[in-house]
């Protein structure tokens, strides 16, 4: 889904939602905890079945991530805006929503031949001094990610008070990949050699070689699940 497409739905859902009567002064405000992050989020409703929210969430998760053999020190960072419109086909808590984020989700990782040996591609580096590092740099195909899900909220009656809503969905990122770099002196243990792992022909082969089978095992995973609670206040 282009971005113009995605504007162009907008609209005509707003004008279709516009047709109804509007209910006056009905915003909202609410804080949010999310699979996307921490944020927060303000919202309208058009109508008691209408209802347009803009949000934005922030911030990062550190863990350990091993993979063909290479543990990653990795840290996932999470950066989002969106704008969606909720539909409550019952005119109640129940709501259905679509809309799109600003994608800028991405990860990094770094791994020392300190710590272990690396299994880059098919062979094995040892580095008893810590000089040896792979990096990972890793992020999503779509800048701009479709939005679908659904969840339940406040009703938008006219009274001012605490709202409570939960949403669950999947954002459309787009296929994930992978960059590997790598550098430092390291032994070969194929060969016995200490090789320079930013330049080394076979090194950067192998290095090849890994990059490809991680993308290929994470091709798949080009939706990225949203889970959301929010508290917030209506005025």
């Amino acid at each position: 889904m282009s971005m113009r497409a995605s504007f162009v739905t907008a609209f005509g859902v707003c004008a279709a939602a516009g047709a109804s009567p509007a209910v006056a002064g009905e915003f909202g405000a609410a804080a949010r905890a999310s699979t996307l992050g921490l944020g927060g989020e303000i919202d309208y409703a058009i109508n008691d079945r209408w209802n347009l929210r803009a949000m934005g969430h922030g911030g990062s998760y550190s863990d350990d991530y091993t993979d063909s053999g290479i543990t990653y020190d990795a840290t996932l960072h999470l950066a989002n805006a969106g704008m969606v419109m909720d539909y409550r086909p019952f005119a109640g808590s129940f709501r259905l929503t679509g809309g799109a984020y600003w994608n800028g989700i991405d990860a990094d990782g770094v791994a020392s031949g300190e710590d272990e040996a690396l299994d880059i591609g098919d062979r094995t580096y040892v580095d008893a001094d810590g000089d040896a590092h792979v990096y990972a740099d890793g992020d999503f195909d779509n800048s701009v990610a479709p939005y679908l899900g659904f969840g339940w909220g406040d009703r938008h009656s006219q009274q001012p008070g605490l709202m409570l809503s939960v949403d669950l969905g999947v954002m459309f990122a787009g296929t994930p990949e992978v960059d590997l770099t790598a550098d430092g002196d390291a032994t070969d243990t194929a060969t016995g050699l200490v090789v320079d792992l930013a330049t080394n022909p076979v090194a950067q082969r192998e290095l090849q070689q890994e990059e490809d089978d991680i993308n290929d095992d994470i091709d798949d995973y080009s939706f990225y699940p949203v889970l959301s609670l929010g508290l917030g206040y209506r005025f």
